[in-house]
């Protein structure tokens, strides 16, 4: 989860400052799509950054 915010945030141009917590609430969090080219042969047509990238800009010109 830190990879992603640290991504978005670089993409964003944003240096940010991450903080953490005690959690008592257990949770299972995966950023795998393997089971989706896997079980439905769906295979990413952009990469991560790129996709993030395309977002921050269109929010950009939105905000604008």
């Amino acid at each position: 989860m830190t990879e992603l915010v640290e991504l978005i945030g670089a993409v964003a141009g944003n240096r940010l400052r991450i903080g953490y917590r005690d959690s008592s609430a257990a949770g299972n969090l995966v950023g795998d799509n393997a089971a989706m080219k896997d079980v439905l042969g769906v295979l990413p047509q952009i990469a991560l950054r790129d996709g993030l990238q395309e977002v921050v800009e269109q929010l950009s010109v939105a905000a604008a």
